[in-house]
């Protein structure tokens, strides 16, 4: 992973959480970090870890310090981001996402089905075909006392 594909996971993760000036900070500070950084990218990437697990911690970090206001600036973020996007509701396309997920557990599912049926069918075959060449080549040693 390098910084730019970093920056967007984090940038995407904030999105609708907390205000834009404070995802612009958020944001800018760690391309900054990235540019006064003596490591390359994918090292720097590995050693900072999940931009979506920073991205939590930076949320969960501006709702606690606005205490007991912290769902009515959670509004205005998603409020700002349909503002900016064009979106028709937070939740909307919350429950779009989630039907992206369960299609890809689905899709996920029907593969590792597709791979044991395979399996299954290869063993069998091998039992069918291996197991007959393998006692007659025995009984042929047998036979003829090679062994």
């Amino acid at each position: 992973m390098d910084r730019t594909e970093f920056l967007a996971i984090m940038r995407e993760s904030l999105e609708r959480k907390i205000p834009q000036t404070e995802i612009e900070d958020t944001i800018r500070y760690y391309r900054e970090y990235f540019e006064q950084s003596d490591l390359s990218d994918e090292e720097l990437c590995e050693e900072l870890g999940n931009p979506n697990a920073i991205a939590q911690s930076v949320v969960k970090a501006y709702l606690a310090s606005k205490g007991s206001a912290a769902e009515q600036y959670t509004r205005e973020a998603r409020q700002e981001y349909r503002q900016m996007h064009g979106s028709a509701s937070y939740e909307q396309e919350a429950q779009g996402s989630a039907a992206g997920g369960i299609l890809r557990q689905v899709i996920l599912i029907l593969v590792i089905v597709g791979v044991l049926i395979l399996i299954g069918f290869l063993l069998r075959m091998a039992f069918v075909i291996l197991l007959p060449v393998l006692l007659i080549y025995i009984l042929w040693k047998l036979i003829r006392r090679d062994w």
